[in-house]
């Protein structure tokens, strides 16, 4: 799949073997709108000056140069980013999982980063070996997020507490208003070592894994197939080094 795409090296789409129309539909569509999540550090988050930054932001921008256009980011948190989404109101998710809900409006690239899901509660709380060891408990989980499906679709009799962001849902245990949250290992920890919560850790896995892709509009195939590329022609190099 990692083959070297080639092109002339003076147009848009430089080193991606672009086809005509992929050519042509790029500049009819200079400006992409696109969904970030401002609270999901290290993969995206908005900085302390009002800047995104994080693993999924340096991808973009580095297509960004590729394709010669512009990536316009819609600043809102993820459930307005959501609704937007399903009334094409916005073009493209920077990193997302593919659920089945997500699929009645969302196409999506191959995975790009993969995370493990975890379940992180207070630090008296004994290791979990199985999720329904804590059937009947409240748990957080942020709304819109694939997890949240993927935990409404395969455990309708958990007793579910929807926040609004993961450091919501994080606060919730500190203050055991909920038993546990639930997300992936990598931006909790990274919340759980920023704000400094000593008392809620990693108490056990969860079956789920985060394959995160581009999620594109589904009436834009060209889209995803032209980002498929861009994806594709990045070297390993500058993918480890991101």
């Amino acid at each position: 799949l990692r083959e070297k795409w080639l092109k002339q090296p003076d147009e848009p789409g430089a080193g991606l073997r672009l086809s005509e129309s992929e050519l042509a539909w790029l500049k009819n569509h200079p400006t992409i709108r696109v969904g970030v999540d401002p609270a999901w550090g290290p993969i995206e988050f908005l900085d302390s000056d009002g800047n995104y930054k994080g693993l999924s932001i340096d991808y973009l921008k580095k297509i960004e140069t590729q394709l010669g256009i512009e990536f316009k980011i819609i600043r809102e948190n993820w459930q307005v980013l959501i609704d937007l989404a399903k009334k094409q109101k916005l073009d493209l998710f920077t990193c997302v999982a593919r659920t089945p809900q997500r699929e009645e409006y969302l196409t999506f690239t191959e995975p790009y980063i993969q995370m493990p899901a975890g379940i992180f509660a207070g630090d008296d709380v004994a290791y979990i070996s199985d999720f329904k060891q804590i059937a009947g408990e409240k748990i957080s989980a942020v709304e819109g997020y694939a997890i949240t499906d993927y935990l409404t679709a395969n455990h309708p009799d958990v007793n579910l507490v929807l926040v609004k962001n993961p450091e919501e849902g994080l606060l919730k245990v500190k203050k055991k208003e909920v038993f546990a949250f639930i997300d992936n290992t990598i931006t909790t920890g990274n919340i759980i070592s920023r704000k400094g919560y000593l008392n809620i850790k990693l108490v056990g896995e969860f079956p789920f894994v985060y394959a995160q892709r581009m999620g594109i509009r589904k009436d834009w195939p060209q889209l995803k197939n032209i980002l498929q590329k861009a994806l594709y022609s990045i070297p390993d190099a500058d993918r480890n080094a991101i």
